[in-house]
């Protein structure tokens, strides 16, 4: 009688377990998922520029257990691309893999768009560039600009080395001098119009103006 008690008792915790599994085996059904990625890039090296378009987004597609692929479980999912073997100038293509996009356990990456990133680098380059000021409005009614001083007249700008050579000025926002009366002294922003391109320097310059009648 023991014995059967026993083997019965066998038999119930073997049921218990076979439907446990069946229980979470049915509950990871495995289903598709569309997921956009941020991309990161690190370790750049400093004398490296990226030009060009370069993305910061892609989208992936991923399969695996459902409660895995759901939108809370892959939120905040990044490709880092890391550039430490990257040495000098030129075309780079970097693979997109599930290592690089950390997924959780159990989800597969099926296909990426793009499959690869590619990367355009130049070397970083600093050059002198002249400012130009920049008007938002003329003088008063009846006055022209006599004089205009620029400190500093010119700023350092740093950037990819085919754009600093295209680069032939940079500006101040645009400066109101509708209600200025004789002279006006201002602090206005300096930047170049390329976005791959900054002011390293100074942000500001200050601006001289000196307004005369117009006989």
């Amino acid at each position: 009688m023991r014995a059967l008690t026993e083997h019965i008792r066998w038999r119930l915790a073997a049921l218990i377990v076979a439907c446990l599994l069946w229980y979470f085996l049915a509950g990871e059904t495995e289903v598709g998922a569309s997921v956009p990625i941020t991309v990161q890039y690190r370790n750049i090296p400093r004398d490296l520029e990226i030009t060009g378009e370069h993305l910061e987004r892609l989208y992936v597609n991923v399969r695996g257990p459902q409660p895995r692929v759901s939108p809370a479980a892959l939120a905040g999912l990044s490709l880092e691309v890391d550039m430490a073997s990257v040495h000098g100038p030129g075309e780079k293509s970097f693979s997109i893999s599930e290592k690089e996009l950390g997924l959780p356990a159990g989800v597969r990456l099926i296909r990426a768009v793009p499959s690869q990133l590619r990367l355009s680098l130049q070397r970083t380059a600093t050059r002198k560039a002249p400012v130009q000021v920049r008007y938002a409005s003329g003088p008063p009614v009846g006055y022209r600009v006599a004089s205009e001083r620029v400190y500093p007249d010119s700023v350092e700008v740093a950037g990819p080395a085919s754009k600093l050579q295209q680069l032939k000025f940079v500006v101040t926002d645009p400066l109101d001098i509708s209600a200025t009366v004789g002279s006006g002294e201002f602090r206005v922003p300096v930047y170049a119009d390329d976005p791959e391109l900054r002011v390293q320097t100074t942000k500001f310059v200050h601006i001289s103006v000196i307004l005369a009648k117009i006989l």
